[in-house]
C-alpha cells in the first residue's frame, strides 16, 4: 500500500496538534473526530457555510509568502490574534527541498508578547512554529530553498484547532485550516 507525501505530512501536522493541544501524550477524548475543510487544491481557510462555530481566541488568521531579498529565500509572514492577557499560537509550514529557515521568528504589533517566536522541525515533520502574543501580531521568518524550484514548488502554512472539551479531556474535535498555499507572491 503506498502512502503519498502529502497524507503523511497531513498525519503529522494532526499528530502535533494533537500532542499540543492535550498536552504530552493524552488521548484525545472518546468519540473525538479530525476533519479537514476540503477546497480547491487541498484544504481551504473558510468553513463551510453550515458551520456556525467561531474561531478559536488564540488562533492564526492568514498567512502569504513572497521571494525573498536573496535568490534562494521566501519570506512567509502570518497574521495571529489572542485575547489580551495572552495566548500561544501556532502553525505548520510544509514544502519541499526546504535547506534552512529562520528558528527565531520576528514578531511585530501591538500584541507581539516579546520580539521572537520559535520554529523547530523533526525528521521527516514539516516545519512547526509557535510564539506567545497579547492580542494581535504579525509574524514573520525566512526559509531558504533551492533557487530553481523556489517559484515552481508550492508552500502550505497550516493552523490546527481545538473544538471543545469533554471532562477536561481535549479536544473533541480537530480541525485542520490551510491559511496559504500557493507559490510565493512576486514570482
Amino acid at each position: 500500500m503506498a502512502i503519498s507525501g502529502r497524507s503523511v505530512v497531513g498525519m503529522i501536522v494532526i499528530a502535533f496538534a494533537l500532542l499540543t493541544a492535550c498536552g504530552k501524550g493524552n488521548p484525545p477524548a472518546a468519540g473525538s473526530t479530525t476533519r479537514s475543510v476540503p477546497g480547491a487544491g487541498g484544504l481551504h481557510p473558510k468553513r463551510p457555510s453550515n458551520d456556525k462555530r467561531r474561531l478559536p481566541a488564540s488562533t492564526c488568521v492568514k498567512g502569504a509568502a513572497s521571494r525573498g531579498a536573496v535568490s534562494n529565500a521566501i519570506k512567509f509572514v502570518v497574521l495571529c490574534r489572542a485575547k489580551p492577557h495572552g495566548g500561544t499560537v501556532g502553525f505548520a509550514i510544509s514544502r519541499g527541498g526546504i535547506h534552512g529557515f529562520s528558528r527565531h521568528l520576528t514578531m511585530t504589533g501591538p500584541g507581539a508578547g516579546s520580539k521572537f517566536g520559535l520554529c523547530r522541525k523533526l525528521h521527516n515533520r514539516p516545519i512547526e512554529c509557535q510564539a506567545h502574543i497579547h492580542g494581535r501580531a504579525r509574524i514573520t521568518g525566512t526559509l531558504w530553498v533551492d533557487k530553481r524550484t523556489r517559484c515552481t514548488t508550492p508552500l502550505s502554512i497550516t493552523v490546527n484547532e481545538t473544538v471543545g472539551c469533554s471532562g477536561g479531556v481535549c479536544p473533541t474535535d480537530l480541525l485542520t485550516r490551510q491559511i496559504f498555499s500557493g507559490i510565493p507572491r512576486g514570482c
